[in-house]
């Protein structure tokens, strides 16, 4: 078994047969589609666990993911691929400077992340070596986090693209996805938690394991609930709390984010241009009970400052986090302050969050964070976690600071 980040991760499908397959199915459904290499680990993967206060992962002990094995992302990793996180700034005016942001020194809590459908492996389940597809998609997604907090992303066994078309919404490919996610969560409280507050962080598949994970570990123990300054589940279905709870996830003290104050909540959305709300049949944002409603939290206003969203983009060409006309940048990341107005939006049975440019005279090339690259049934789906992503950056600082 190689690193998860060894130079010997394979290439991606040809181009075309994998951009043909993510537009067909590259995500969770709103019902929980799922979808993870190897380096000497640390001495401490033998050290009596320290949780802070949390005993009940005591016995457990992982063969995956024992210190740096199979992390993508791990502030003990060398080669950590959310260490670069230089950005250019360009602004409203189409002036450009280059924050030479870093990872943070000794943050004060931690980011766990699971990346959504993007594996180009051809079975149904992928396998531990990643491939470019899942870094760039890390990369694009929570990379930038690790300026605020320690970011841990495992590689799991997701269900692939293509395993999506063979039998992967069975019981046992999901099992074997979510299976691998929750053995990363219970090492990371084991070996790293130290009783640090800690954000989950995820995207489609990613936020329907992470949506499971909630429901069965975290919202029925109070000592783990304890540890979680808040969790943004973007890209998928979410019931609003009906009668104290949410319905079809199982969750009775963990309910959505509502003012700035709010720690121990939740952040959902699922994104379309306002320009063109979802139509029939559209995959994000639309719930079965009559009278129900998605959750829609806007990290734009929970944040503060200009009440405009801020997006991020990944540089580098990609299917996940990336738009055409920023190839001239340098850095891996562009940011575009103010760029876009924000507004969760009710339309029929969907409730999403409305998205489209502040200003129609502003310089800078935002028609790509407004165009369906996948269709209208799916949104803005790829950009979900980037086109708000300094907004939510700045959300869960505050709400770490008030967590402690």
């Amino acid at each position: 078994m190689s690193h998860a980040c060894s130079p010997r991760r394979r290439r991606l499908l040809p181009t075309l047969v994998a951009t043909t397959l993510l537009l067909a199915s590259c995500s969770d459904d709103g019902g929980g589609q799922t979808a993870g290499g190897e380096k000497p680990a640390p001495t401490r993967e033998t050290a009596e666990p320290d949780t802070g206060g949390f005993a009940g992962y005591d016995e457990h002990r992982s063969d995956l993911y024992a210190g740096t094995k199979n992390w993508i992302c791990h502030p003990d990793l060398d080669d950590d691929e959310c260490r670069d996180v230089r950005t250019t700034v360009i602004e409203p005016d189409g002036s450009r400077r280059v924050d030479d942001l870093e990872r943070a020194d000794d943050p004060g809590f931690d980011c766990f992340y699971v990346y959504p459908t993007t594996s180009a492996d051809p079975e149904v389940n992928s396998d531990l070596d990643v491939d470019d597809s899942e870094v760039d998609t890390v990369r694009a997604q929570v990379a930038r986090y690790s300026s605020v907090c320690r970011v841990f992303a495992p590689a799991y066994r997701q269900v692939t693209i293509a395993g999506l078309f063979q039998g992967g919404l069975g019981e046992d490919p999901q099992q074997r996805a979510y299976g691998d996610v929750l053995d990363a969560w219970k090492t990371y409280v084991n070996q790293d938690n130290d009783g640090r507050g800690v954000v989950l962080i995820g995207h489609s598949q990613g936020s329907g394991h992470l949506r499971r994970l909630l429901s069965e570990e975290l919202d029925p123990e109070p000592d783990l609930r304890a540890l979680l300054v808040s969790a943004v589940l973007l890209g998928t279905t979410i019931a609003e709390p009906t009668n104290g709870t949410t319905s079809e996830e199982g969750l009775r003290n963990i309910a959505p984010c509502t003012s700035p104050g709010d720690t121990g909540c939740l952040v959902s959305y699922s994104s379309y241009p306002a320009a063109s709300p979802p139509v029939e049949g559209a995959l994000f944002g639309g719930v079965r009970e009559e009278g129900q409603r998605a959750v829609c939290v806007n990290p734009v206003e929970l944040a503060g400052g200009d009440g405009l969203a801020d997006p991020v983009l990944l540089t580098k060409p990609s299917l996940v986090g990336a738009v055409a006309g920023f190839e001239d940048v340098a850095t891996p990341f562009v940011s575009l302050p103010g760029a876009l107005e924000a507004t969760c939006t009710v339309t029929g049975p969907y409730s999403y969050l409305a998205v489209e440019p502040d200003d129609p005279d502003d310089p800078r090339p935002l028609s790509g964070l407004v165009k369906q690259g996948l269709g209208p049934t799916w949104g803005l789906h790829l950009l979900d976690a980037n086109l708000a992503q300094d907004d939510l950056i700045e959300l869960v600082t505050q709400q770490a600071e008030r967590h402690r």
